[in-house]
């Protein structure tokens, strides 16, 4: 399963899952979206957010 986190500061979760912490892991990375902002606060648009999902063993240095 994945667990995905945003660089800038946004939890990812799928948002159809409301339950804790099934929330946060998918079986399609695609599923994770940013759900809550750098805030706590609830956050449900992808647009300009996070665009792809990228392991951290592939970031680049």
């Amino acid at each position: 399963m994945y667990q995905g986190s945003c660089s800038r500061g946004f939890t990812l979760a799928v948002p159809h899952v409301y339950k804790e912490p099934d929330m946060f892991f998918a079986n399609n990375p695609d599923e994770l979206v940013p759900v809550i902002d750098p805030y706590g606060n609830e956050y449900l648009r992808k647009t300009n957010v996070c665009d792809h999902f990228l392991r951290p063993q592939d970031a680049r240095p």
